[in-house]
C-alpha cells in the first residue's frame, strides 16, 4: 500500500472521482464528506490555511483517506483537524473495510506522522464507528499517545413504513402536545407540509432565503448568529444545496399554515439516512410547538415513502429531539500525537480533566444505540468533555 499526501485543493479534487469512489464503499453517510464539498468548505472557512488530505492506495484504489485543516488549541497550539465547525461539517475518516485494515491505517499513521502539526485534535469524531476504533488501535501499536473524550450523544429516529407503531412508542405528553397544537393551527388554515428536493437553481435560492429569514427572525436573528447576518453564510449554503441537489441528495422541508411558511428543517439523503443540518420556525407561532408538527407529518412521509428510514438530528440531543429520538449514538473528540510535544501536551490535557472531576464514563453513554459497542481500546483514556 502506498501513502499519498494532497497539499492543495487541484490536487485533491484531481483524485475526486478515486476520493468518491472510497465514499461509496466506506460506512460514512455524509455525502459532505465528498471530495467537491469538502472543497467547498476549505474554501469558505479556510482559505489560506493549510490544507492536507491524508490518502492511502492499494493498486491504484484508495482504500483510506483523512482531510485535514488547520485549526488553533485555544488561540496557542496549531493543530490538524476535520473540515467541520459548528456551521457545517464536510469532511470525515473514510475507509473501506473490505481491505487489510491494519495495513492500511498503518499507512495512514505515517502520514499523520508527516504533517506539520504536532497533533490532531479532532472535535466531532463517530467514537464508535469502525473506522475511528480501528485507527486509534493502529496508532497506539504505532506508539502514538492518544486520547478519546465523549462529549455529546446525537439522537436518532428508526423509521419502518409503518408508523403507527413508531408513534405508539413516544410519549402521552408528545400525544396530547402535537394534537392540541394541530387543532390551535388548523383555525388559521389548513396545516401541510411542503417538500423541496428538485428544482432550479432561482428556486433553491428563493426556497432557501424564505427558511433563513423564518431563521433570522428568530432568536438567533436577534444574536447576530442567524445565517442571513453571518458573512458569506447565506451564499455558502446556497452552493451546498447546489451540490447536494446535483446528487439528489438535498432536502428542505416547509411546515404552512395555509401558504405560509411556519418552520423549516434543511438537510439531506444519502445512504438510507436522513441528516438535519438547520431547523428553524417562526417565533410568532410559537405556542403552538411548529418544530413538533413538523417532525410528525414529516416523518409519516418518509415512513409513507420507503420500507425504512433512518433520521439523524446531526447535532446534540436536546429536549425537544429526545421526545422523537428512539435511539442515538455518542460524538467525541480524538487526540492524536506521534511527537514528543503533542505527547506532553496530551498528558497535560488529560491531567486537567482529571482534575476537574469530569465523570468517566458519562451517564449518557449507556443509553447510546449506535453505531457499535463501546469503544474498548486499554491504554487509551476515556472521559467526558
Amino acid at each position: 500500500m502506498e501513502l499519498q499526501v494532497f497539499t492543495d485543493l487541484d490536487t485533491f479534487l484531481a483524485h475526486q472521482r478515486a476520493w468518491d469512489d472510497l465514499w461509496e464503499r466506506s460506512g460514512v453517510v455524509l455525502p459532505t464528506a465528498r471530495a467537491e464539498l469538502v472543497a467547498h468548505w476549505v474554501r469558505h472557512f479556510a482559505q489560506g490555511g493549510d490544507f492536507r488530505c491524508l490518502a492511502v492506495a492499494d493498486h491504484n484504489r484508495l482504500v483510506a483517506g483523512l482531510p485535514l485543516v488547520q485549526r488553533w488549541i485555544k488561540g496557542l497550539v496549531p493543530a490538524g483537524d476535520l473540515p467541520a465547525n459548528p456551521w457545517a461539517v464536510h469532511g470525515e475518516l473514510l475507509l473501506d473495510a473490505s481491505v487489510d485494515l491494519p495495513k492500511a491505517l498503518q499507512c495512514l499513521c505515517q502520514g499523520i506522522h508527516q504533517t506539520p502539526w504536532q497533533m490532531l485534535w479532532i472535535d466531532l469524531a463517530l467514537v464508535q464507528s469502525l473506522w475511528w476504533q480501528e485507527l486509534m488501535a493502529q496508532a497506539q501499536k504505532v506508539g502514538m499517545s492518544g486520547l478519546v473524550h465523549l462529549r455529546y450523544p446525537v439522537g436518532l429516529v428508526y423509521l419502518d413504513e409503518n408508523f403507527s407503531t413508531y408513534w405508539a412508542s413516544r410519549s402521552s405528553n408528545l400525544h396530547r402536545k402535537v394534537r392540541k397544537c394541530c387543532q390551535r393551527l388548523e383555525e388559521a388554515g389548513p396545516v401541510q407540509l411542503r417538500v423541496i428536493q428538485q428544482a432550479s437553481a432561482e428556486q433553491w435560492e428563493e426556497e432557501l432565503d424564505t427558511a433563513w429569514r423564518i431563521e433570522d427572525a428568530s432568536w438567533k436573528g436577534t444574536a447576530g448568529s442567524s445565517v442571513l447576518r453571518t458573512s458569506g453564510m447565506r451564499e455558502f449554503y446556497f452552493n451546498q444545496a447546489q451540490i447536494l441537489a446535483q446528487w439528489g441528495y438535498a432536502q428542505l422541508v416547509f411546515l404552512q399554515v395555509a401558504t405560509r411558511p411556519i418552520a423549516f428543517a434543511f438537510g439531506w439523503e444519502s445512504k438510507g439516512v436522513v441528516q438535519v443540518c438547520k431547523i428553524g420556525y417562526d417565533p410568532d407561532f410559537s405556542g403552538c410547538s411548529p418544530g413538533h408538527l413538523l417532525w410528525w407529518l414529516w416523518f409519516q412521509r418518509l415512513a409513507e415513502t420507503r420500507k425504512t428510514v433512518l433520521v439523524d438530528f446531526s447535532g446534540p440531543l436536546t429536549d425537544a429531539t429526545r421526545l422523537w429520538a428512539n435511539g442515538s449514538y455518542p460524538v467525541g473528540r480524538v487526540v492524536l500525537s506521534p511527537h514528543w510535544f503533542g505527547k506532553w501536551m496530551i498528558a497535560g490535557y488529560q491531567a486537567y480533566r482529571t482534575c476537574r472531576g469530569r465523570q468517566n464514563p458519562p451517564d449518557w453513554l449507556e443509553a447510546c444505540t449506535a453505531p457499535g459497542p463501546i469503544p474498548k481500546i486499554p491504554e487509551f483514556e476515556s472521559a467526558p468533555v
